[in-house]
């Protein structure tokens, strides 16, 4: 698979547990992918967000981390297909 993006949304005040899965996340996917060299993006959700606004650029992929709601994996956002954990 290609890589070439990485978009990873967390809730505006991301607590300690939020925060450190996404960085655990970020550094696994670098791992993964490091022949890519691909970019990792962190950015906050607006309020009660639970997908990444915008269309995806080509080879991107979105992963939103947010405590809350049902614990587990889900796919969401639609068309563009987001993982929520």
């Amino acid at each position: 698979p290609v890589l070439r993006m990485l978009k990873i949304g967390l809730p505006e005040q991301p607590s300690h547990a939020e925060s450190g899965t996404a960085l655990q996340l970020a550094a696994a996917l670098l791992a993964r992918y490091r022949s890519q060299a691909p970019q990792v993006a962190l950015g906050p959700l607006p309020g009660d967000a639970t997908i990444i606004d915008g269309p995806p650029q080509p080879f991107e992929r979105r992963i939103v981390v947010k405590e809350g709601g049902e614990e587990g994996l889900s796919l969401t956002g639609g068309a563009d297909p987001q993982l929520l954990i």
